[in-house]
């Protein structure tokens, strides 16, 4: 929950600057050294379900600890609100993000953490 508190702390001057209009338009970027990035890496795909953001990425390596965040570019899924680069892969559902496909004419999504 600290981790979330940070990102947010991040978010919300680009909220109030205007880059962003909520944190689902933003893609994150953890920076992290080696020990932590070894135990958030396997969370970076859930990791935007916790932080309420668009797509998480965990980058090894930092010899200090940091969070970027930019812009998505990708489309916003009508249905979820998140921006995902699978939107409209599907003629199907042209509008859907993948998640959402699999939730509506799937099994439903699998989460394993958030």
């Amino acid at each position: 929950l600290q981790l979330r508190e940070q990102v947010q702390g991040v978010l919300e001057p680009m909220r109030a600057a205007g880059s962003i209009g909520a944190a689902l338009e933003a893609d994150i970027t953890l920076c992290a050294d080696e020990s932590n990035a070894g135990w958030l890496a396997p969370l970076a795909d859930e990791l935007r379900f916790l932080f309420i953001s668009g797509d998480v990425q965990v980058q090894a390596g930092a010899a200090a600890a940091a969070i970027i965040a930019s812009k998505t570019s990708k489309p916003k899924c009508v249905r979820c609100w998140h921006h995902q680069a699978d939107v409209g892969a599907n003629p199907g559902h042209p509008e859907l993000c993948g998640r959402c496909i699999v939730n509506i004419d799937g099994a439903g999504e699998t989460r394993r953490f958030f």
